[in-house]
């Protein structure tokens, strides 16, 4: 779980440099961020990110922070 904590934190940090600041849009694009590129293979191919639990975690994230 660390690891996945300091995922976030390096895509966050990266996405808000890009983004120039906190924003809404920065926590959910390091959020989709995450789910994406950190899915197995397998799960990839399960349809984890796209369908699935990361899906999940990706559609909660979207609807906290713009509702």
């Amino acid at each position: 779980m660390t690891n996945l904590f300091w995922d976030f934190d390096l895509a966050y940090n990266r996405y808000q440099k890009e983004m120039g600041g906190n924003t809404k849009y920065t926590i959910f694009n390091a959020v989709t961020h995450v789910v994406d590129h950190n899915a197995s293979k397998k799960q990839v191919n399960n349809g984890w990110n796209a369908i699935g639990r990361g899906n999940a975690i990706k559609t909660r994230a979207l609807s906290n922070l713009f509702n």
